[in-house]
């Protein structure tokens, strides 16, 4: 397989000044270099979360800010009830208050009307008593001068008796109709009172209705805020995680590039727009996009970064344009030696990503077996345990001299992601 990867018309000159140049950074400062494809590695795959931790923060942001109006709105309604409460209980007071006035006002008319009919009853007696007495016998003498004198006193006293009954009736009749206006102004004062009862009570009920509604809108907000909480929680932890995914796995070397094994720091639309921004034009039977994602997807598969692998297709075809690429699906110089007029063919375009990126598996994993494959086999050929280089090449820099013999094959390849890199950083948003 070792060979010098395949360059192109305009993309040999391109490709080659970005070896030359990564070449160069690399030589002078290696961990300079190092710092540079990874930190740009992490500043992509954070550029593309930012968008999603950003809209949940914003979300977040609304919630608590919704939540907040609601618990004012509630504090304040809460305190209008409380004050309808206590002017529709003073009311309530104030028609019982009556009520037992109209009751006592009511007693005393009764009583007052009670007496008064006494009196007169009384008075009527006293009548009888003066005008229908039975005749006494005739009594001379003594005897008849003291009847006389007796009967006279009789007389006064009934008569007494009637003039103070009189002013008793007189005195009953006021205060009858005393009562009667008392008990007039009773009636009308509860009339008033439960009036004014009623229309309280439909203010409270109503500010209940509110403040009902109010601690509705509250909790919906508090479990908007904790959901929109959970949600930040959960982009951060997917920021945590990716960012993670991107550091190389112990025990790889320090060669300041990537480890294969890991997650893509690009998405598709990423590989595709960079492509388009640079001018290459895709002569194989997939379209680029779709290339794009089969890399992703079968990167993802496998564990490799299909990104990077996406790049060193891009070196070793010259932008999927090599007759490799073009008439056998093979996107990485599989089985294409420096000697061999030609390379490996694969069945399907799919079929010749799954098989460099399950070759770049192999290369990584000194254990690996076919059965440990994410997907089947793209060639019966390619079994892990019969390549040679099985585990040789933890990194990409140390697929210089493995995969291929130009001795910038590794440099060449990081100069082209880190193009790719950094056109993804100078698309991220604001």
């Amino acid at each position: 397989m070792l060979r010098t990867a395949v360059h192109h018309g305009r993309s040999k000159a391109l490709l080659l000044a970005g070896s030359l140049l990564t070449a160069a950074v690399w030589s002078g400062q290696p961990a300079h270099a190092a710092g540079t494809i990874l930190d740009q590695q992490e500043a992509a795959v954070t550029a593309g979360h930012q968008p999603t931790i950003f809209a949940a923060e914003l979300t977040l942001a609304g919630a608590q800010s919704e939540l907040s109006t609601a618990r004012s709105r509630a504090g304040r309604d809460q305190a209008l009830l409380d004050q309808s409460s206590a002017i529709t209980n003073q009311t309530a007071a104030a028609l019982a208050s009556d009520t037992a006035a109209l009751g006592a006002d009511t007693a005393a008319q009764d009583a007052a009307t009670a007496a008064m009919v006494g009196d007169r009853s009384r008075l009527g007696v006293i009548g009888v008593e003066l005008y229908v007495q039975p005749e006494a016998p005739t009594i001379s003498g003594a005897d008849a001068l003291a009847r006389a004198q007796q009967q006279q006193f009789a007389n006064e006293v009934i008569d007494i008796g009637a003039a103070s009954l009189i002013r008793d009736i007189h005195l009953r009749e006021s205060e009858q109709r005393a009562a009667g206006k008392a008990v007039t102004l009773d009636i009308r004062r509860a009339n008033d009172d439960r009036a004014t009862l009623a229309r309280v009570t439909a203010v409270r009920d109503d500010r209940t209705a509110v403040l009902a509604r109010d601690q509705a809108a509250v909790s919906e907000a508090t479990v908007a805020v904790t959901s929109a909480q959970t949600a930040l929680q959960a982009d951060d932890a997917a920021l945590t995680s990716a960012v993670a995914a991107l550091a190389n796995p112990p025990g790889a070397p320090d060669d300041g590039t990537p480890s294969i094994v890991g997650e893509s720091a690009l998405d598709a639309a990423q590989l595709v727009g960079w492509y388009k921004a640079e001018g290459w034009i895709d002569l194989t039977p997939a379209p680029i996009e779709q290339l794009a994602a089969w890399y992703l997807s079968e990167g993802a598969a496998e564990g490799v970064r299909g990104d990077v692998a996406f790049a060193q297709a891009m070196v070793e075809t010259g932008g999927f344009a090599s007759s490799d690429a073009v008439n056998l699906n093979n996107y990485a110089g599989i089985g294409h030696c420096d000697t061999c007029g030609a390379g490996l063919g694969f069945p399907s375009p799919q079929l010749g990503v799954r098989g460099q990126i399950q070759l770049l598996h192999s290369f990584a994993d000194a254990t690996l077996t076919s059965t440990q494959l994410g997907r089947p086999l793209a060639v019966a050929s390619l079994t892990p345990q019969t390549q040679p280089d099985r585990g040789c090449c933890p990194t990409w820099q140390s697929l210089t001299g493995k995969w291929a013999s130009d001795p910038q094959y590794g440099h060449t390849i990081m100069g082209v992601y880190q193009s790719m890199l950094s056109f993804a950083l100078a698309q991220r948003p604001a």
